[in-house]
């Protein structure tokens, strides 16, 4: 999905930081307070992925798809 605000552009540089650190604490739950397109959450590797943002209708495609 493409938009203004969209992280995609920004995910080959923020999913090595979030994952290494996911990887070295042992975290199980990665949550996304502002999942948007889910450009990111998607990338994450983790027990359980959460993904939340203020678009109801956003979260409601994302739970279709």
């Amino acid at each position: 999905m493409v938009y203004q605000g969209s992280k995609n552009r920004l995910a080959k540089f923020l999913v090595p930081i979030i994952q290494k650190y996911i990887d070295d604490n042992n975290i199980k739950t990665y949550i996304e307070p502002m999942c948007g397109g889910a450009n990111l959450i998607d990338k994450i590797k983790c027990d359980k992925r959460i993904g939340a943002d203020i678009n109801e209708e956003l979260i409601a495609l994302l739970k279709y798809a």
